[in-house]
């Protein structure tokens, strides 16, 4: 979805618009958590600095692990020196008016 449409004024929707915008409003911010943006129009450091965080809870949940623990601490209590790491090097190498232009992993 672009940035224009997703950005029209609430007035201008119709009731339908509303209740589709209200509807998808709480996937919208979820996604924008845990998944990287991969457009240029959509890149914000503000949300890559975050999701170092809510990713690795995100798939703590999907496979079951969220309240897990290991010798008697909590799973992500483990995981946060990494996730710290990842969310300073998102800050460090990153702009936040430009989109990442380096890749790091290429998988192709």
């Amino acid at each position: 979805m672009n940035r224009e449409r997703r950005n029209r004024c609430w007035g201008c929707l119709s009731t339908f618009g509303k209740v589709a915008r209200a509807y998808e409003a709480p996937f919208h911010v979820l996604r924008s958590l845990t998944i990287p943006a991969a457009d240029e129009e959509q890149w914000n450091k503000m949300f890559a600095m975050i999701q170092p965080f809510t990713a690795v809870y995100f798939l703590l949940y999907v496979t079951g692990h969220l309240f897990a623990t290991y010798k008697g601490f909590w799973i992500g209590l483990y995981l946060l020196p990494v996730q710290i790491i990842l969310s300073l090097a998102v800050w460090k190498f990153t702009s936040s008016d430009q989109f990442p232009r380096c890749e790091i992993v290429s998988l192709t």
